[in-house]
């Protein structure tokens, strides 16, 4: 998964994949945020510094017309400082990394398990 940037207005094929970037986004720039509410039609994160200052909040929401889940809203960026990744990283987790992983494999289906591991280790420590 490539780095990118979360911006109002982009769109997603479906709320997964919308988790997905938003956590790899939070891990790639050593920012932390927690889920406020998710429910069948939205979506709706904070950074964990959000009472401390930090106001970054993030609003998605799945649109009827368009058939894609949307960014709605964003909140100023981050002020709060990043950390490094760690292995505890509190958004880094098992679909975060199987999402790399089906990546890899689609990309090379004969890719060795010690390449994968390899990548995963580089990555994330």
């Amino acid at each position: 998964m490539s780095e990118q940037q979360l911006t109002q207005g982009m769109s997603f094929d479906s709320k997964k994949l919308t988790m997905l970037v938003i956590k790899q986004y939070h891990i790639d720039n050593g920012y932390k945020f927690t889920v406020i509410e998710s429910k069948s039609g939205y979506y709706i994160c904070q950074c964990i510094d959000y009472n401390k200052g930090c106001q970054w909040l993030l609003q998605n929401s799945y649109s009827k017309r368009s058939f894609k889940w949307e960014t709605r809203k964003i909140d100023t960026p981050h002020t709060c400082s990043s950390t490094n990744l760690s292995l505890n990283h509190m958004n880094l987790d098992s679909n975060q990394i199987a999402s790399i992983v089906f990546h890899f494999v689609k990309t090379n289906p004969l890719i060795p398990i010690k390449s994968l591991i390899a990548e995963i280790s580089n990555r994330f420590g």
